[in-house]
């Protein structure tokens, strides 16, 4: 196996999000926008492995091999992938799509990348919308039929529902309901990011006071003064 290996800066910080939702549910939508008004680079597990298998490499020519033989591609191959095109993007800031699909690729990330995931966005969205919106999208795609969609949902279900039930655990789990149109549901998407903002700023200003020694002078000041007056009263 290639070896890729890699860390970003030591003391930046870096901001990762994982988009999780089943076949259809508008991630791939819902990432554009994020993209287009916050800033994130957008990364898909997906789109990674497909460039390598287009690459001709030895690493290419195997995950295609996998890919024919509807084999999984390792979890480690992946998260691999999705380290290298974070650390040649320049960013700090990553939007994860997909991923992790399953606790294999949870722990292989936790493992190789160990940063922990901000928060993770699922796009819940119904069984029934997510048929309709396969069946009537035209993307000349083999798959798309009834009897593979069924089988791609009982995939998703069981071995993403573990990933949703942990994050859930830890309080990192932020659902949006994707069964709208998808500039309705952006609207609690935009909420969930500007929350994240709005810590980032408070943290920011509480570092830069704690870096500037005038700063750090005037908070003591103004403290010590309340301290004073309390004692007056």
């Amino acid at each position: 196996m290639q070896d890729w290996s890699g860390s970003f800066p030591s003391g930046k910080k870096i901001t990762v999000v994982f988009v999780i939702g089943g076949p259809g549910s508008g991630k791939g939508t819902q990432c554009a926008k994020i993209v287009s008004h916050f800033g994130f680079t957008h990364l898909s597990a997906g789109d990674l492995l497909r460039e390598e298998v287009k690459s001709d490499t030895e690493q290419g020519t195997m995950i295609k091999n996998l890919m024919h033989e509807g084999k999984l591609v390792p979890s480690e191959i992946i998260v691999r992938l999705l380290l290298k095109a974070m650390l040649a993007s320049g960013n700090d800031k990553f939007l994860i799509d997909g991923f992790p699909r399953n606790e294999e690729n949870r722990e292989a990330y936790e493992k190789i990348i160990k940063i922990e995931p901000e928060f993770v966005l699922l796009i819940d969205c119904s069984r029934e919308e997510m048929e309709r919106r396969i069946l009537h999208r035209n993307q000349g795609r083999d798959d798309d039929n009834m009897e593979t969609i069924r089988r791609r949902f009982e995939v998703f279900q069981q071995s993403t529902l573990p990933v949703i039930q942990h994050y859930e655990k830890m309080g990192k789990l932020r659902r949006v309901d994707g069964d709208r149109q998808p500039d309705m549901v952006f609207e609690d998407v935009k909420a969930v990011f500007a929350q994240l903002n709005t810590q980032a700023n408070q943290g920011s200003n509480v570092s830069r006071a704690q870096t500037n020694p005038f700063k750090r002078w005037f908070l003591d000041l103004f403290c010590s003064c309340f301290d004073v007056a309390d004692r007056r009263n």
